[in-house]
């Protein structure tokens, strides 16, 4: 399917995509292929090429906030009380 085809269906028809990939580690539904990440469209969750699909992403992202190689050290910005 290309990029037009997927954006003219409605949000059902793209809900109830049957996927190709193995089943959610949440809900048990296929999941389906997207050009650069696989996805679970019930649970609304992306898995990155380089992340583990049988684990939840949010916990094991291997490009994301949780991981330590990528922690700078620097403190988010307080807000100044004027």
């Amino acid at each position: 399917m290309d990029t037009l085809e997927y954006m003219q269906l409605t949000k059902e028809q793209r809900l109830n995509e049957v996927g190709t990939e193995a089943p959610c580690p949440f809900c048990q539904r296929p999941r389906v292929t997207r050009s650069s990440y696989i996805r679970c469209n019930r649970c609304g969750v992306n898995w990155g090429k380089e992340d583990d699909i049988t684990k939840d992403p949010r916990l094991t992202k291997a490009t994301g906030y949780l991981n330590p190689a990528l922690n700078t050290g620097a403190r988010p910005a307080k807000p100044t009380t004027d």
